[in-house]
């Protein structure tokens, strides 16, 4: 059995971030290079094992003759008594010649398998988490000679970097994503940009139009907004469209779409929403932004919006109808005195 010794709260520790998946191309190299180390060191058994929460489990296994693991054993690695175990728990290579002749290992469980002989190394994600070992085993006494031991150690570094790639190629694409999202992205609001708004809300008519359902757009307004901003300044006006930015992200769900098209002008598209339903979403909206009050420099101030309703059927033309029927529901609001829904009736 193993000899060095950790508490169990310790190495429920030792992973501590959520690592990326391997991609199937890399499994595939590493199926190649763990079957010719089988193969090269004459060997029943290679193997990658992998760490995974409380498991260790054969990753990789190598395509020879006579090995008794197969991809997806596992066992509840701490206190196992596996040699693997005690690679990862020390972090340091781990020859055994024979386990029947050494009373620390002449029962652990690789022997039940007839694997007396024992060589491995290892395995690091590049922030210092364990991933598994690499390791070779026999059914019979074996020595390996230090070309072959050097071998693995590359063999080992090679599948490292490969983690180091994965790890990295991960990281930009979280960073691509979120740069992504920033260029689509009202940085104040929250709200779609208008290019973006125009590109989504144009895949989502063509669905809707697809399986035949009903959408409608809202053309919404903040009423008398640069008088606002001239009366208490830009940073109140900021916090203005903030905080209606704010409510919108509350009320919407999460398929509709909300978009910046001008200085305080905004947009909603609702999938599958008929009239009635976008003209009550709309008055509540209206009636919650009605409520808010900004801090200033001597008291509060609130502020209203104006909205403008439209409802496009599946047989409708294209998104730029609908926006415009919905620009001039919103022209009638303002036009009736403002903090108003109006809905689109000339079809």
């Amino acid at each position: 059995m193993c000899t060095t010794r950790i508490d169990k709260s310790t190495a429920l520790k030792l992973q501590k971030v959520d690592h990326p998946a391997i991609p199937i191309e890399v499994q595939d190299e590493w199926q190649h290079i763990i079957t010719l180390m089988a193969k090269l060191l004459r060997v029943p058994s290679g193997l990658i094992m992998r760490l995974e929460e409380e498991f260790l489990l054969v990753y990789i296994c190598s395509e020879t003759a006579n090995n008794p693991y197969n991809v997806g054993d596992k066992e509840i690695w701490f206190g196992s008594g596996l040699y693997c175990e005690t690679v990862i728990r020390s972090g340091e290579r781990l020859f055994i010649a024979n386990a029947l002749e050494d009373d620390r290992w002449k029962n652990n469980p690789d022997v039940g398998r007839n694997m007396i002989n024992y060589l491995g190394f290892p395995i690091s994600w590049p922030n210092g988490d364990p991933f598994g070992t690499i390791c070779v085993l026999d059914n019979k006494t074996h020595h390996y000679t230090d070309i072959e031991e050097e071998l693995m150690v590359r063999f080992k570094k090679i599948i490292e970097t490969n983690l180091s790639l994965i790890e990295r190629t991960s990281q930009l694409e979280d960073l691509a994503k979120e740069l992504e999202c920033l260029a689509n992205r009202d940085s104040l609001t929250n709200a779609y940009t208008r290019r973006a708004f125009y590109d989504f809300s144009k895949k989502e008519l063509g669905r809707a139009k697809r399986q035949k359902h009903t959408t409608s757009v809202l053309m919404i307004d903040l009423d008398y907004f640069k008088r606002l901003n001239d009366q208490f300044g830009h940073h109140i006006g900021d916090d203005a469209l903030r905080e209606f930015g704010f409510v919108v992200e509350n009320m919407k769900r999460a398929e509709d779409i909300f978009g910046r098209v001008g200085g305080e002008e905004f947009i909603i598209f609702l999938p599958e929403t008929k009239h009635e339903g976008a003209m009550q979403f709309a008055e509540r909206l209206r009636s919650k932004i009605a409520m808010l009050n900004i801090p200033a420099d001597n008291g509060t101030v609130s502020f209203t919006v104006s909205i403008g309703v439209s409802e496009c059927e599946y047989s409708d033309s294209g998104l730029q109808q609908i926006i415009d029927e919905a620009d001039s529901a919103l022209y009638a609001s303002k036009e009736s005195g403002r903090d108003q829904v109006s809905l689109y009736r000339n079809r």
